[in-house]
């Protein structure tokens, strides 16, 4: 019976000895803004009290630094605040874990340094060209990974309107509208993304197009009413910027209040006429 009942003390001391130990990270998340402040904690999910040690990706002791402070919050817990300026200064950071038992446990992080996009060129709010010229637009934006930039005009993506090539986006983003026209008016918008982590940041331009005014006559170019019956003429101006508008008819110039503007869509005019024949 003593035989066996020291084999089974010894068996139990062994168990108490090798008790597991763990440490754990917090955030999981090892994305970091470049140039930001991001701070992770080093936690004892089991095993006591330890002594915690921070390390770099060139396995060095971390210690306060221009890039790292430290800050012990009891015996169980290490915090780690970082600001790193170099995309490059990312890698794998471990926390190490001593134990009075004995036993010794690692938690590691990947840091990624990333940025969110944003935009490195400005543009005016308002861009105003005569029709048949060509302007460009341009929208340049940074980011860690780069950013995707991509246009729209009337909810369409602009590298999917069929133009003839008229308008393009360059690689660089540059928004380029050649022979421009009265179509071409209106809200463009410049769009900077990084789909994995849905950040997106957004620009946009009013293009107004000025061009010579193009008269449509909706009520036919000609027409036949009895004598003193008012006759009402409607006709429709295409013009940017608004027009100045005159009627001459024998001999007499109507303008003012003589011709009404019944509606307006962007850059079409209408406007009523009438006049009472004798």
């Amino acid at each position: 019976m003593e035989p066996g009942r020291f084999l089974i003390f010894m068996f139990a001391a062994g168990a108490v000895h090798s008790a597991k130990t763990s440490l754990e990270i917090i955030p999981g998340n090892g994305d970091v803004q470049l140039g930001e402040k991001a701070y992770f904690l080093c936690k004892v999910r089991a095993g006591g009290e330890a002594t915690l040690t921070w390390t770099d990706p060139e396995d060095t002791d971390i210690e306060d630094s221009e890039l790292y402070t430290l800050r012990h919050i009891d015996e169980q817990s290490k915090g780690l605040e970082m600001t790193l300026p170099d995309p490059q200064a990312g890698g794998i950071f471990t926390c190490k874990g001593d134990f009075e038992s004995g036993d010794t446990a690692t938690a590691q992080i990947k840091i990624r340094v990333v940025q969110r996009p944003k935009f490195v060129t400005t543009m005016e709010p308002t861009k105003e060209v005569v029709e048949g010229t060509s302007v460009a637009f341009d929208c340049q934006a940074t980011g860690i990974p780069p950013p995707t930039v991509r246009w729209t005009f009337g909810n369409q993506e602009i590298s999917k309107i069929g133009d003839g090539g008229r308008v393009s986006v360059l690689a660089n983003g540059t928004l380029v509208v050649k022979d421009s026209q009265p179509s071409d008016a209106g809200v463009h918008t410049c769009e900077a993304s990084i789909k994995e982590r849905n950040e997106t940041v957004v620009m946009v331009v009013s293009l107004n197009i000025k061009f010579t005014p193009r008269i449509e006559l909706l009520t036919g170019d000609s027409f036949a009413t009895p004598i003193g019956t008012p006759a009402q003429y409607n006709f429709s101006i295409l013009a940017y910027p608004p027009p100045s508008v005159s009627i001459a008819w024998k001999g007499k110039v109507f303008k003012g209040d003589d011709i009404k503007k019944v509606a307006q869509d962007q850059d079409r005019h209408t406007y009523s006429f009438e006049v009472r024949l004798f």
